[in-house]
């Protein structure tokens, strides 16, 4: 019994404090946001694990089709689409897609390699 009192002490205490990081969180988002922070972007940047040259490659367009991002038409277009960069042996800068898509009645893997100017982009 006296087990279980501490357990629900500790829960409470627990409780307590994930209230009170809560409000401190909620109140630092109104904070930013009225400041003109787009928090909700930044939060987003911050836990995602996409690098900034595949956020350069998704957010850009071809120029034959600048209503669309990359990422829009890819993802619109390829079932099961992946994204990773990584650095060639050559030195550069490459985001790679990968996705399936239908090609002449048949399901197809299709690999699409973008380089990125870091020096012009990142």
């Amino acid at each position: 019994m006296e087990a279980l009192k501490k357990f629900l002490k500790g829960m409470n205490k627990f409780y307590g404090f994930m209230t009170g990081l809560g409000i401190i969180v909620v109140a630092a988002w109104l904070i930013l946001t009225w400041a003109g922070v787009d928090v909700q972007r930044a939060v987003e940047d911050a836990v995602s694990m996409e690098s900034e040259t595949t956020r350069i490659v998704k957010e850009g367009h071809f120029e034959d089709f600048p209503e669309k991002s990359i990422g829009e038409a890819f993802g619109t277009f390829f079932s099961s689409p992946s994204w990773r960069s990584f650095q060639a042996e050559s030195g550069e800068d490459v985001v790679e897609f990968k996705g399936t898509c239908m090609f002449m009645d048949k399901r197809v893997n299709a690999v699409i390699q973008f380089t990125v100017n870091c020096e012009q982009h990142c």
